[in-house]
């Protein structure tokens, strides 16, 4: 990740013109994130499979499965900052830039595993305590990754990974119902 921060980024926010040169960055930096996480140790990978209820098939202690979402959140989070300048471009007034597709593929799957991961999170720590996360704020990444997909979705209402993202829009809105969420800082 310290390789990351030390590159030249280009923000396409200021130069438009560098757009295309600024997604290949992007995309760059997506794999890296993505080759971290397939390197961490089995043990820590979040399981897509599992739905929070029971741990795996085989069990999981709850401090593990929390790590497990723990990595996967902070993963996540990083390829959507990553990608939030290419969604603001295209939202600003008088845009006439669209969106690529596979910028809204990239941030409909890393907003579903962090929705994911928080729904765990969530269903772990729910009657013992509310998530409570060292580098950020549990409410304020799941707000994010759910505006990041419903943008997203807004972008490429016909994508085909927009039934995902609708998915986990309901899911985290479900979860921010939920007046813990919002407190757990």
């Amino acid at each position: 990740m310290k390789s990351v921060k030390k590159r030249l980024w280009i923000d396409p926010l200021t130069q438009p013109e560098s757009l295309d040169h600024s997604l290949e960055q992007a995309e760059q930096f997506e794999q890296e994130v993505k080759t971290w996480l397939a390197e961490v140790p089995r043990a820590f990978r979040l399981d897509a499979d599992i739905d929070g209820t029971n741990s795996s098939r085989y069990h999981v202690s709850s401090t593990l499965q929390a790590q497990r979402c723990e990595l996967a959140i902070v993963a996540n989070r990083i390829i959507l900052k990553i990608f939030l300048p290419f969604l603001k471009t295209c939202s600003r007034d008088g845009s006439d830039v669209m969106t690529p597709r596979r910028v809204v593929s990239s941030i409909i799957d890393a907003g579903h595993a962090v929705i994911h991961g928080v729904r765990i999170s969530h269903t772990i720590w729910r009657q013992t305590r509310p998530s409570a996360f060292a580098f950020y704020s549990f409410g304020r990444t799941l707000f994010d990754a759910v505006v990041m997909s419903a943008s997203s979705v807004i972008v490429h209402p016909t994508g085909i990974s927009s039934g995902v993202a609708i998915a986990d829009l309901d899911t985290g809105l479900d979860l921010m119902k939920d007046t813990r969420t919002a407190f757990a800082r």
